[in-house]
């Protein structure tokens, strides 16, 4: 039984090991990208790749929310409430963040 626990932890470390390997490879290629100064795929011989900024995370502030909430319930004017403008006042959007596309060359 207590080989099978070790299998897994070296299993997991192997894992973790590899996971660290592949963020320091993403990590060299983002810096590769940005030097060559170009928004195209650069190419390796077989492989190619190319380095694009996403949009950070649209998540609601519920603290914000409460807060909205409980000043409209404390007022009582639930007639002419915008529910849609009102949960738009609540939104954050997170930071961008780069993204790494990895492509074999056909």
């Amino acid at each position: 039984m207590g080989t099978g626990t070790s299998k897994v932890d070296g299993s997991q470390g192997q894992r973790t090991a590899l996971d660290f390997e592949i963020k320091e490879m993403e990590a060299v290629l983002k810096l590769v990208h940005r030097q060559a100064g170009t928004r195209d795929w650069v190419d390796t011989g077989n492989y190619r790749f190319r380095m694009s900024v996403a949009a950070g995370r649209t998540t609601l502030d519920k603290d914000a929310l409460q807060e909205e909430l409980t000043e409209i319930f404390r007022a009582e004017h639930l007639g002419g409430i915008d529910v849609d403008a009102l949960l738009a006042r609540c939104e954050r959007i997170g930071a961008p963040f780069e993204k790494l596309s990895i492509s074999p060359i056909n």
